[in-house]
């Protein structure tokens, strides 16, 4: 499972699974507005 690296402004967060980023904006551990990116994208979003 490809792993999705989160920052939150200029901080890491640190890389997830993409089922735990998503419980994750579930349960208010990350927001809307931090940024993701995993291997292939070519920008954070």
């Amino acid at each position: 499972m490809a792993m999705i690296h989160v920052n939150r402004g200029a901080t890491s967060l640190g890389a997830f699974p993409e089922e735990e980023v998503h419980e994750g904006l579930r349960t208010g551990r990350f927001v809307p507005t931090d940024l993701g990116w995993r291997e292939g994208m070519a920008n954070w979003q």
